[in-house]
């Protein structure tokens, strides 16, 4: 599973609101902006999973040796059926994504290995990675056996309120991946609950949101009005300008899981006018 890389350039400090206090500055300017915003509570935009939060997703880029090749194959799969699972196709629109294909399903797709056959008929692949999974919470346990067990015991059940997924890594690997707990819910009580299956050594949830910020305040104002809603690696976006903006270039970016990093976001964005900053950043959790 590809993640996002981290580092200085990549990441950015944790948003902070004082006492829980939303900006009567801010309120005020967007007001006169005429722009209508749910903001209540104020942690809704603290942690924009609480939102956002979408059923597991993947999406898959794959590399094919021509554009046409990828061309092809996105009109034959897109829409068509795969072991019950409708996919959605779509070729890469950016000039420098010559032959990349993006595939997704609302479905669990199979580890690349097991799936790579589908799209060989179209072309030559070159190779083909896990781009996006909603947010998700990753555990690992001291054994692989303990891996299988929680699989055993929780796939497919109701854990608080809703039905989930557990999905390994590997047969041998003691990692599981936990798709679809409600938003908020505390890590210390999946694992208490997970931990039926055997001892955790590791618990983490993977949920991203990010900023992006432009050269002026009137692209960022045609970002918002022309990319909300719009979609990224089978994710719908949702834009709303930073409440630490001062000068109203910066946006908050919310609505897609992890695997989508800062070059994605900045390539998306530069439809709408000069990008001088992104970021993709990890959720307190």
């Amino acid at each position: 599973l590809k993640l996002p890389r981290e580092g200085p350039e990549h990441q950015a400090g944790e948003m902070e609101l004082r006492n829980g206090a939303f900006p009567r500055a801010q309120l005020r300017r967007w007001r006169r902006a005429g722009l209508v915003l749910l903001l209540a509570p104020a942690t809704w935009l603290w942690r924009p999973r609480a939102l956002f939060a979408q059923m597991a997703l993947r999406t898959y880029e794959v590399h094919f040796s021509t554009r046409g090749a990828a061309g092809e194959a996105a009109a034959k799969l897109d829409g068509s059926k795969w072991k019950g699972q409708r996919l959605v196709a779509t070729v890469d629109g950016r000039s420098e994504g010559q032959g990349r294909l993006f595939v997704r399903s609302s479905g669990q797709l199979p580890e690349w290995k097991d799936f790579k056959h589908l799209f060989e008929e179209f072309g030559t692949v070159k190779d083909g990675v896990m781009r996006a999974t909603a947010p998700f919470m990753e555990v690992r346990y001291d054994s692989h056996r303990e891996a299988a067990e929680a699989v055993n015991l929780f796939d497919g059940t109701e854990l608080f309120g809703r039905t989930v997924t557990i999905e390994r890594q590997a047969n041998e690997s003691p990692r599981v991946w936990v798709h679809g707990l409600p938003e908020n819910i505390r890590i210390s009580l999946v694992k208490d609950k997970l931990a039926e299956a055997g001892t955790i050594r590791f618990c983490t949830v993977h949920s991203h949101h990010g900023e992006v910020r432009f050269e002026s305040a009137a692209e960022a104002g045609s970002a918002l009005e022309e990319l909300q809603g719009s979609e990224l690696l089978g994710y719908k976006l949702s834009v709303l300008p930073h409440y630490k903006s001062t000068d109203g270039t910066k946006l908050l970016v919310s609505g897609f899981g992890a695997g989508v990093d800062w070059q994605d976001l900045k390539g998306h964005f530069q439809q709408a006018g000069s990008v001088v900053f992104s970021a993709v950043k990890r959720p307190r959790v």
